[in-house]
């Protein structure tokens, strides 16, 4: 499988794999705003990888 990462956003899977929690977890972050999302034109959503980064680094 191949990841693209588009302008620094990551698709919920990537952003799981990522934090190394479950792809539901992250769905779960989402809904009590512990992480942010950009909702793409089509519908989907994606998570700042700047976000995720600050999350690993321990920032907040």
């Amino acid at each position: 499988m191949v990841t693209t990462i588009t302008n620094g956003l990551l698709t919920p899977r990537e952003a799981a794999k990522l934090l190394k929690i479950s792809k539901c977890s992250t769905y779960r972050w989402i809904k009590r705003g512990w992480l942010p999302k950009v909702t793409m034109p089509n519908g989907t959503f994606r998570i700042p990888r700047v976000v995720v980064d600050r999350i690993l680094l321990g920032k907040k």
